[in-house]
């Protein structure tokens, strides 16, 4: 759900704020389907997207909180563009909190005493 909000904000923003990343306009429509993609396939069964969620909510913490720090010092709190980063930021710190409790739970799984070892 969270990566399903942040392609929204992203896909809704990106007009308003194309002057601010040119570089990036042929990218983030790319990454947005990416996105909507692997949000679909998100499954807790599935170890290799499981990782994908991690690696991918790490990335967007790490980028969209270096751009709010970037924005805020370059042009302060009362920004948009501030702001949508810092939203982002916050919502792929949250997809990377739920991402990191499903690897937990399968490797709390695959070592705990008191189950059988999944094959």
């Amino acid at each position: 759900m969270f990566f399903m909000i942040a392609a929204a904000v992203m896909l809704v923003t990106l007009p308003f704020f194309y002057g601010r990343i040119p570089a990036l306009f042929q990218v983030l429509p790319i990454a947005i389907i990416l996105l909507a993609l692997v949000a679909g396939f998100t499954n807790p069964r599935h170890r290799a997207v499981a990782l994908a969620n991690l690696l991918i909510a790490t990335a967007g913490v790490l980028l969209y909180g270096a751009v709010a720090v970037r924005t805020y010092r370059e042009s302060g709190g009362e920004d948009a563009f501030f702001w949508t980063s810092q939203v982002l930021a916050l919502d792929f710190l949250l997809a990377l909190y739920y991402a990191s409790k499903t690897i937990r739970g399968m490797v709390t799984k695959l070592v705990s005493p008191f189950r059988e070892p999944l094959a």
